[in-house]
C-alpha cells in the first residue's frame, strides 16, 4: 500500500515537472521568434490534456505572431470562454480582430440582458461555484446562530443576512451553471478559410448569399451532414462546410 502511494505521488510530481519543461520550452520558443516551434510544442501540451485559459493566450499570441490571425482568434476565444474575465486575451482578441476583414455589426439586445451578461462574465464557472459554496457556508452558520441565540436584535440580524446569503449562493450557482453550459455547448466557431461563400441552402447548388473571411466569428444553429447553419452578430444566416470552421 506504501509502495503504490509512493508511485503515485512520484508520478504527479514527474507529470507536473514535464508540464513545466515544456511550457518553459515552448515560451523560450515564443521569445526568440521562433513561433512555429512554440506552436507545436503548447498544441502537444493541450492534446495532452493540458488545457487552461493561460495555455490557450499563449497558443494565440504565438500564432498572432506567426500572422495566422484565424487561429490566434479561435485560442483567445477558447481562453475567454473557460475565462472570461481574462483581461489580457479579450485585449489581444481586440487587436487580432481588427486586422481581419469582415466588420459584422451587433444587433442591439435588451440593456438587462446586456449587463446581466456583462455581469455574469465577471468570473468563470468554478469561481462562481466555490463563492457559491462558501456564501451558504456562511448561510448555514446564520441559521445556527438564529436558531440559537437569546437576543433578539441577533436573532434578526441572522434571520434576514441569512435570506440574502441564501438568494447570493442560489444566483451564483445558477451562474455559475450558466457559465458551464457556454464551455459544453461550444456552439459558436471561427472562420478558418481565407475566404467562405454562405449558402442560402445545404448544398452547393444552393445561391451564394454573402462571403466570409477568415476569422470571423459565427453561431452555429445546426448541422446538416457536412454543412452547418451560421448565425452572424448581425442577425444574417447562411449554410457554409463544417470543415470551413472550427469551434471554440
Amino acid at each position: 500500500m506504501k509502495n503504490s502511494i509512493l508511485t503515485v505521488v512520484f508520478l504527479l510530481i514527474s507529470s507536473s515537472l514535464l508540464a513545466n519543461n515544456a511550457l518553459q520550452l515552448a515560451n523560450n520558443y515564443y521569445k526568440n521568434a521562433q513561433y512555429e516551434q512554440a506552436i507545436a510544442t503548447y498544441t502537444k501540451m493541450i492534446s495532452a490534456n493540458e488545457e487552461s485559459p493561460e495555455l490557450f493566450y499563449n497558443l494565440g499570441n504565438a500564432y498572432y505572431k506567426n500572422d495566422e490571425i484565424g487561429k490566434a482568434i479561435l485560442f483567445y476565444e477558447k481562453a475567454l470562454l473557460i475565462q472570461p474575465n481574462f483581461s489580457d486575451a479579450r485585449f489581444n482578441l481586440e487587436l487580432a480582430q481588427a486586422k481581419t476583414t469582415d466588420k459584422i455589426n451587433k444587433k442591439d439586445s435588451f440593456f438587462l440582458i446586456r449587463w446581466f451578461d456583462g455581469f455574469t462574465n465577471i468570473m468563470s464557472s468554478n469561481t462562481w461555484a466555490i463563492l457559491s459554496i462558501i456564501v451558504f457556508l456562511s448561510f448555514l452558520v446564520l441559521v445556527f446562530a438564529y436558531a440559537f441565540s437569546k437576543l433578539l436584535v441577533v436573532r434578526k440580524i441572522s434571520f434576514y443576512t441569512a435570506v440574502l446569503f441564501l438568494f447570493i449562493s442560489i444566483s451564483a450557482m445558477f451562474m455559475s451553471k450558466r457559465q458551464k453550459d457556454k464551455v459544453e455547448r461550444r456552439e459558436y466557431a471561427i472562420i478558418m478559410e481565407p475566404s467562405v461563400t454562405v449558402k442560402s441552402a445545404p448544398a452547393e447548388s444552393g445561391t451564394s448569399i454573402f462571403v466570409l473571411h477568415e476569422g470571423t466569428k459565427v453561431k452555429i444553429v445546426s448541422n446538416l451532414d457536412s454543412w452547418a447553419e451560421i448565425e452572424l452578430e448581425d442577425g444574417n444566416v447562411g449554410w457554409i462546410l463544417i470543415s470551413d470552421l472550427e469551434r471554440i
